[in-house]
């Protein structure tokens, strides 16, 4: 004889949850998640496709959008005992679901995130933008070109995340050893952060909003062709008006001569500007003539380094047959802020600096270029804020998907911020 039971579910209500001093800043960043659609759509559209106990994406979303809104910085370790028992139920219950995530489940599940997992997350993120109203008209606070027109600037940028790495123990008796490091950590160019192995981490931001658009992770030095090429498709979604077409600029330092992010911006419809590192053109004797003859014209000082002026040096076609504009700036190396004056080369009295981009000269000035790049030493700014706040200059999974996951919550609650406080600000008049 068979049995049967049935399963009734009804609603009710609980009393007031009381949460720690950290989790209460959590509860403002879920709640607008919720608002935004964001637990439904992960819920229907993201899941998990290998075993990762009874959870799914949405589950570990949540936890890690509590766990950075909350600013704790602790590991998850720590947080996920702060948040066990009615904490979590609480949290839970504000995005939805019916349990709260442990520890181990979380370490589970990055573990079993994928490829595709990560495509379906991206394509539910992708949609937040167009919800962000209160942003909408801040972008009439980007950059103006000489005739007044509106530009929206983007910044490409790369950062390493160093893995030291301890000596292996061995022994007759003893089973090889195996670095947990090695799918996500590779050997690479590692820079002033020295390490035996590293983590390349891209990202994208709008200048004006400081909206995350793009995020990738690789081992070693990655891809950057592959990166550069995701945050300018991504910034030009964002840039994208109709009527009005793309007046947008991806902005990139000189890292491995600038030209992977240069050339995917101009593959997405957007303009490039990137600091050029092929100095060897400053020993042509029709160049150094130029240096001296001029004409160089101020540019605008910001108050934060030396003074500079610039200079239109003539053009540049690439293999493609596409044609940049090469800029050159200087200042007085005796106004440098470091011994080595920073990138470029000196020459006499004067430390000078190479530029490439497309932007029409007649809307954008040489001056006006080199004002434009070095706005970008905000930028620089807002990479320590988010590691400082966030903590993501350390290794949260040992999978190159799980960490690029918690990357895309982290700077997802970034942007819930910044979308709190623009609505806390109201409309610009």
């Amino acid at each position: 004889m068979s049995i049967q039971i049935r399963i009734v579910e009804r609603e009710c209500e609980v009393e007031a949850v009381p949460l720690a001093g950290p989790l209460q800043r959590s509860v403002g960043v879920v709640r607008k998640c919720a608002e935004l659609g964001l637990w439904a759509e992960l819920s229907e559209r993201a899941h998990l496709r290998r075993r990762a106990g009874s959870y799914e994406m949405v589950d570990v979303a949540a936890f890690l959008v509590a766990y950075f809104a909350s600013g704790s910085c602790s590991g998850l370790k720590k947080f996920g005992a702060m948040t066990q028992g009615s904490a979590g139920a609480g949290l839970a219950a504000l995005s939805g679901r019916h349990r709260w995530m442990v520890q181990s489940g979380v370490s589970r599940a990055l573990s079993a995130v994928c490829v595709d997992c990560l495509t379906e997350v991206i394509g539910v993120l992708r949609e937040l933008w167009p919800k962000a109203l209160a942003l909408h008209d801040l972008c009439a606070l980007g950059h103006r070109d000489a005739f007044g027109q509106t530009w929206q600037a983007f910044h490409f940028d790369g950062s390493v995340i160093p893995v030291r790495q301890r000596e292996l123990p061995k022994g007759d008796d003893m089973p090889n050893a195996r670095r947990r490091a090695s799918r996500i950590a590779t050997a690479g160019h590692a820079g002033r952060k020295r390490a035996e192995a590293v983590v390349q981490r891209a990202m994208t931001q709008q200048a004006h909003t400081g909206w995350w658009g793009a995020a990738s992770v690789e081992p070693g030095n990655g891809d950057l062709k592959r990166m550069a090429l995701a945050g300018a498709v991504a910034a030009t979604a964002h840039a994208s008006t109709p009527g009005s077409g793309v007046r947008a600029v991806l902005v990139s330092d000189g890292g491995s001569g600038g030209w992977a992010p240069l050339r995917a911006a101009i593959a997405s419809g957007m303009h490039g500007l990137t600091r050029c590192s092929v100095y060897s053109w400053l020993d042509q004797p029709a160049i150094q003539h130029q240096l001296c003859a001029g004409p160089w014209f101020a540019v605008t000082d910001s108050g934060s380094g030396p003074t500079r002026s610039a200079m239109e040096l003539g053009t540049w076609e690439d293999a493609g047959g596409h044609i940049y504009r090469l800029i050159i700036s200087r200042f007085k190396a005796s106004d440098a802020k470091t011994k080595r004056g920073g990138a470029g080369r000196r020459i006499g009295d004067e430390h000078y600096e190479l530029f490439l981009t497309d932007l029409p000269a007649d809307g954008w000035p040489a001056s006006d270029i080199v004002q434009l790049y070095y706005d970008r030493c905000g930028q620089e700014t807002r990479f320590a804020a988010l590691n400082q706040r966030y903590g993501l200059g350390r290794i949260f999974s040992f999978h190159p998907e799980g960490q690029m996951l918690v990357t895309l919550v982290a700077l997802m609650v970034w942007n819930i911020e910044v979308l709190l406080g623009a609505e806390r600000l109201g409309p610009w008049s």
